[in-house]
């Protein structure tokens, strides 16, 4: 119904049906998984956004780095954190992302649709760029609070700039008119016009460093 498709605009296909790889990818891109949004395609560039046919906006690499980590559990890719400041001293982040928890809810409790994108990155140290900050990192912290916060606004600035890009193209790219009519049928007719229009985006993202003990990694408890 929405006629909204996501294509990369690199050489390289992927299979529709699903959404592969994203962001800078360790392999180059990453392996598919059939996604709740069967008009996208994927893979680790860029991805253009179509609406009724026509190509309207783009998502950087970046942004369909971070699509994809609030549309599936694993991405094999490395998340990039550049100009960490800290104590006087910038530094630039590779983190490989271990595991990724998610959950996308649409809710109408306020009156107002407002979609609610919950995330919390595993990483750890893949690269950096000079020795800087790691020097500060201990032993079992092996990502420096700094980077951590760094990423976790980076990641919701970018949500912020998806969903924006996604109200101003009217390309329903997180399916809110199909969360719309599965979980609030009843509303359906009253918002399945303007939703896009009005509604809101509010996100939580934590990004958390892995502890290390006998060489092997585990997820640090908050």
């Amino acid at each position: 119904e929405s006629g909204n498709v996501c294509e990369n605009s690199s050489d390289s296909g992927s299979d529709s049906g699903g959404s592969s790889g994203g962001g800078s990818s360790k392999s180059g891109s990453g392996g598919s998984s059939g996604g709740e949004n069967k008009d996208m395609i994927f893979d680790a560039t860029e991805t253009v956004i179509f609406h009724k046919g026509k190509a309207r906006e783009k998502l950087t690499s970046e942004e369909t780095l971070i699509f994809n980590l609030a549309s599936k559990n694993k991405v094999d890719s490395l998340l990039s954190v550049s100009n960490v400041e800290k104590n006087g001293k910038t530094d630039d982040y590779f983190l490989d992302i271990v595991k990724n928890d998610f959950g996308v809810k649409l809710d109408l409790k306020s009156g107002i649709p407002t979609l609610h994108i919950k995330m919390k990155l595993y990483v750890k140290i893949e690269d950096k760029k000079s020795a800087g900050l790691f020097a500060d990192a201990s032993a079992t912290n092996l990502v420096p609070p700094e980077v951590s916060e760094k990423a976790e606004e980076n990641i919701k600035e970018h949500l912020q700039s998806i969903f924006k890009k996604s109200k101003e193209t009217k390309a329903d790219v997180f399916l809110l008119k199909e969360k719309l009519y599965r979980y609030f049928p009843e509303k359906y007719s009253a918002y399945k016009d303007s939703i896009l229009d009005i509604a809101e985006l509010k996100t939580e993202v934590t990004v958390t460093g892995m502890k290390k003990m006998g060489g092997y990694h585990y997820a640090e408890s908050n």
